[in-house]
């Protein structure tokens, strides 16, 4: 699965026009033993997004999706999102909190619902009815 993360990187960059060089050896070692159940589609999602949300010029594992980290979700958004189960949290509040912070990351609306997979409009419904219009 190597080569498809290079390939996955190199079209992002390319589809996003960002110069990321590559992957921190700790990204490595998570892709690496990480099961991957949603198999390329899922490495492809979380490169794309790791490429809009990265800083620098590499991947670290802060840029990758908490799920691929092992953190729980209220770890990975830096809150303690109600309402909560024991240590699970509701898809609401995991949504919000990650639209929220695909939002932050990104410089407009065209790119923040690409990397949520939606289009437009889904997203500015979304934002309006959590209050961030």
């Amino acid at each position: 699965m190597a080569w498809s993360r290079r390939f996955f990187l190199e079209k992002s960059n390319y589809e996003l026009d960002k110069q990321i060089k590559g992957f921190s050896p700790e990204v490595e070692q998570i892709f690496k033993f990480y099961k991957w159940p949603g198999n390329l589609r899922e490495l492809r999602n979380a490169i794309e997004r790791a490429v809009i949300m990265v800083k620098g010029n590499k991947i670290n594992p802060e840029d990758l999706p908490a799920e691929l980290r092992g953190e729980t979700a209220s770890r990975a958004n830096g809150s303690d999102p109600s309402p909560q189960v024991g240590s699970l949290i509701s898809m609401e509040h995991l949504e919000e909190a990650h639209l929220r912070k695909v939002l932050e990351r990104t410089s407009n609306l065209a790119e923040a619902a690409q990397v949520l997979g939606i289009d437009q409009a889904t997203l500015y419904r979304k934002r309006k009815k959590i209050g961030l219009e």
